[in-house]
């Protein structure tokens, strides 16, 4: 039997390896497999047999967090909710909760500007953005934790059987052991004991419980860094247009707002999707990587145009100012041409000259002609053209990861319509733009949905059956 001094030093020694070990990553082989046959099977316990709060949201909670999601996004953006809904029930509860997401970054100057103005309204805008990146990043980080609290567990466990094996051991190996990490136990850095400390539960929000439930499902693959970006984007976008900043200077401006928008939400919809781990995988993942910035670039400028008569009636031109003064356009012809149309009335040629006409054609051909450009890019990265004639590149991704990039429908089928319909004229009445994004009307009530394909210059049914056309098919 054991003296009590060879038991006092065994739990000493195995004390300070988890104070050594707890801040730290997994290096014991023996815990890293009991994480991952936990974290595979059923939530992470502790030691004493409870779930980690930091799991996963309880399945009522998530269930709910995806109704409210799956509403916010058919209100305010129907056009996506359109072909999320053709994704399988897990895939689609993590895409409705990214793009409710991106409603709520939206909707954030709606709500702060009915609360505040001037100095007050930007700073109010900084505080709502900054609330979500920390809601988005505790989300994110739950699983991890309890991933953590899986492995301490587990370390416990093994600890407490190490015990039991080391009956038989010398007095003085004991003894040599115990000095040795004592000292290891001294030298451990602050910093581990900070890391250690058990970080908060997301806040009790419907669509952050989503992201925690979508991250708790994807696993690590699906990463903050992509929702950090898109809210950085739109907190920037908000507090440009709270300011009443120009326009940006050239279209790789307008590129690059696109690449930090729509190309991370397409990025995140890869990974909450996912894939194998082969080889082939690998690159096709790859390749749909680099096919969604493309995407992402071409659907960012196709709505800057879509949003362009919206925006011109508050004078506001997303337009840059490189393009218009190439194609010599001004932007006060374009304010006085979309407040005679809010007017209901038809521009007058004092209003709208024949030459800003033209202008405005020759600066909106060059933006739309990037956008076709991307398309055709991100299409010929993986296979094909992507037409309805075409295979979009259904030999090297899976239907479910096309299913992310289609987007690109609405975006080329608003290109197809500004071209062949509008002769590159933006105030065209069949394109004319959605409503944007409105917490309340002046009743108190939700506002109501746009129509199905607003403003795309197709009818919804021809939207929805190009949609299902290209999911059946794995293209976009």
């Amino acid at each position: 039997m054991p003296s009590i001094r060879n038991l006092h030093a065994a739990a000493e020694a195995c004390a300070a390896t988890r104070r050594r070990t707890s801040g730290g990553p997994i290096a014991n082989s023996a815990a890293a497999a009991a994480v991952r046959r936990l974290s595979s099977t059923a939530p992470p316990r502790s030691s004493s047999g409870r779930r980690s709060p930091h799991a996963a949201p309880s399945p009522d909670s998530a269930r709910a967090a995806l109704e409210y999601c799956a509403r916010l996004v058919r209100q305010h953006d129907p056009d996506s909710f359109a072909w999320a809904v053709l994704l399988p029930k897990e895939e689609r509860a993590r895409v409705l909760a990214l793009r409710a997401l991106n409603v709520e970054a939206l909707l954030v100057p709606t709500s702060a500007g009915r609360r505040s103005s001037g100095d007050g309204a930007a700073a109010m805008l900084r505080i709502r953005y900054q609330w979500w990146r920390d809601a988005v990043r505790a989300a994110m980080d739950a699983p991890a934790v309890a991933e953590a609290e899986a492995a301490a567990a587990a370390e416990e466990e093994e600890d407490a059987e190490d015990l039991e094996a080391d009956d038989d051991d010398e007095e003085e190996e004991e003894q040599e052991q115990e000095e040795q990490e004592r000292g290891a136990a001294a030298t451990t850095p602050p910093s581990a004991a900070t890391r250690s400390r058990p970080r908060p539960l997301p806040p009790a929000h419907p669509v952050v419980t989503a992201l925690w439930a979508a991250r708790a499902s994807a696993g690590p693959r699906l990463q903050r860094y992509p929702l950090r970006r898109l809210i950085d984007a739109r907190e920037r976008e908000a507090l440009s247009a709270a300011a009443g900043e120009p326009p940006p200077l050239r279209l790789s401006d307008l590129e690059a707002h696109a690449e930090a928008t729509h190309a991370q939400l397409l990025y995140a919809q890869l990974a909450a999707i996912g894939g194998d781990n082969s080889s082939s995988s690998s690159n096709a993942a790859a390749a749909a990587d680099h096919a969604a910035s493309h995407v992402g670039k071409a659907v960012g400028l196709a709505m800057a145009l879509r949003g362009l008569p919206y925006a011109a009636a508050q004078r506001r031109c997303v337009l840059p100012l490189e393009v218009c003064a190439s194609a010599g356009l001004s932007q006060e012809d374009v304010f006085r041409r979309a407040a005679a149309l809010e007017a209901g009335r038809a521009p007058s040629e004092r209003d709208w000259p024949p030459r800003a006409d033209a202008a405005l054609r020759d600066a909106v051909l060059e933006v739309a002609s990037r956008a076709v450009g991307h398309l055709r890019e991100a299409r010929a990265l993986l296979g094909g053209n992507g037409g309805e004639g075409g295979d979009g590149g259904a030999a090297r991704l899976r239907k479910g990861q096309a299913h992310a990039l289609l987007p690109a429908v609405a975006a080329d089928l608003y290109l197809s319509a500004l071209e062949r319909t509008a002769q590159f004229d933006v105030f065209h009445p069949a394109l004319r733009p959605p409503p944007p994004p409105t917490t309340t009307t002046t009743a108190g009530q939700p506002p109501p949905p746009p129509p199905l394909g607003a403003g795309l210059g197709v009818s919804p049914l021809r939207y929805l059956l190009s949609l299902r056309w290209h999911a059946w098919r794995g293209t976009f």
